[in-house]
């Protein structure tokens, strides 16, 4: 009898031991597992960022290259807190060449900053393109204007705040004779990122 009363108290330390040594692998396994979740969800929002920022960039483009009107939305997730997106021009052909895959000494590129993600994309337009805020006749470099319509001019290389998500009407207005582009970049459903 002495030795079965040895050996429950010796039986009851080893299950509350072996509990024990669960509970902690189940929550080594649940902190990595939620680990892996995060990790997947920012690369997720990253990848929908930057195809954004490629579909804005290629509609900049297509205004300026080819002079007609493009719509585009815009409108990159907010999982990345202060971020802010701008169109900055790039004196720089170490930083052009790698952004751009191309050996150009000068670029315009779009970018999208925050403290945990940074993308740039490459808009091949000329470094003196202009987006106009001023109102005035098409084909004077003015823009018309369009708030009846709710939309609202922004500058794309010095809105303040930075670009803000909505849907864009992006009008080429370069007037003839003129060497450099204007553009006037409408916003509808205007808001902060």
């Amino acid at each position: 009898m002495t030795n079965l009363l040895l050996k429950e108290p010796k039986a009851q330390a080893s299950a509350v031991f072996e509990v024990l040594i669960g509970v902690i692998i189940m929550g080594f396994v649940l902190f990595f597992g939620y680990q892996a979740l995060a990790t997947m969800s920012k690369e997720r929002c990253a990848n929908e960022i930057a195809s954004e920022m490629a579909d804005f960039a290629r509609a900049i483009e297509r205004t300026v290259h080819q002079r007609y009107a493009n719509e585009v939305d815009f409108w990159p997730p907010s999982c990345f807190k202060n971020a802010e997106i701008k169109l900055s021009t790039i004196q720089s052909k170490a930083v052009c060449s790698s952004i751009c895959q191309e050996g150009k000494s000068e670029c315009v590129v779009l970018d999208f900053f925050s403290p945990d993600y940074v993308h740039r994309e490459c808009v091949d337009i000329p470094l003196k393109t202009a987006f106009s805020t001023t109102l005035g006749a098409i084909g004077s470099g003015g823009c018309e204007d369009k708030e009846d319509e709710k939309y609202f001019l922004v500058d794309l290389y010095s809105e303040p705040g930075g670009i803000p998500a909505g849907h864009y009407l992006l009008v080429n207005t370069t007037p003839p004779g003129n060497a450099f582009p204007v553009i006037c970049a409408y916003v509808k459903r205007k808001r902060s990122i």
